[in-house]
């Protein structure tokens, strides 16, 4: 099975039924020299890495993923169309810069008044 490793930091938490969601939106330095923005969204099934994310992790955290890459086929209107999800099944929170993170996430801590 392929697997994957992803970085950067969480942009959107949602939950359903028995699996969550997490976007995760990262930098990256196109060779203009200007950046742009990429945003991966990874699914998280396990019932034991739903509860870690309910507990640690925060819209603006800045998190390494670990996963699988499953491969999946739909078929819409008699058309196959091929893809892929990503599913989680490990995250670590990482240490954020705080010049880095969100206004949400110093206002929390105090760091702002308002």
């Amino acid at each position: 099975m392929l697997s994957f490793v992803l970085t950067g930091r969480v942009e959107k938490i949602s939950s359903r039924d028995h699996e969550s969601e997490i976007a995760v939106a990262s930098k990256r330095m196109l060779q203009s020299g200007k950046t742009s923005i990429d945003w991966v969204t990874c699914r998280v099934r396990h019932e034991l890495a739903r509860d870690e994310l309910a507990t640690q992790l925060h819209l603006g955290a800045i998190v390494r993923i670990h996963g699988w890459i499953e491969p999946r086929r739909r078929e819409i209107e008699g058309v196959a169309f091929y893809d892929v999800v990503l599913v989680a099944h490990c995250f670590e929170v990482l240490r954020a810069l705080p010049a880095l993170e969100p206004q949400c996430c110093k206002r929390e801590r105090g760091a702002c008044a308002g």
